[in-house]
């Protein structure tokens, strides 16, 4: 995988006139990621207690040898939004855009908890 200059937290996007805006979760997460117009459209996440441990089993998944594909769209999904989350305020403006959801406020409630999740 490429690395390369971080993009910079949600609050500094917000700074700068970008707007988020949550996407559909339908079809391919690849086709959900669009910059438009000063509008950054990202696929919303489920954020619960089983977001950790599904997210890890899917990023070694990718990196599994025999996995056919090596696109590695999840891993780079889930890089994307460690570069947009450094502080709970940036897990509270996703919130706000409804890219981040949880059912449950008691379950990964807390934005700090969220924000340590990306780091």
């Amino acid at each position: 995988m490429k690395t390369g200059k971080r993009v910079g937290r949600v609050n500094e996007l917000k700074a700068a006139g970008i707007q988020l805006k949550s996407g559909t979760s339908e079809g391919s997460l690849r086709d959900n990621i669009s910059f438009a117009s000063g509008t950054l459209t990202l696929p919303c996440l489920l954020v619960n207690d089983s977001t950790a441990p599904k997210l890890l089993n899917l990023i070694a998944f990718e990196i599994c040898p025999d996995f056919q594909n090596d696109s590695q769209v999840i891993t780079s999904y889930i890089f994307f939004l460690h570069s947009l989350i450094d502080r709970p305020d940036d897990v509270k403006e996703l919130r706000k855009a409804h890219v981040l959801i949880n059912n449950d406020d008691a379950v990964a409630g807390s934005d700090e908890e969220v924000a340590r999740l990306f780091k």
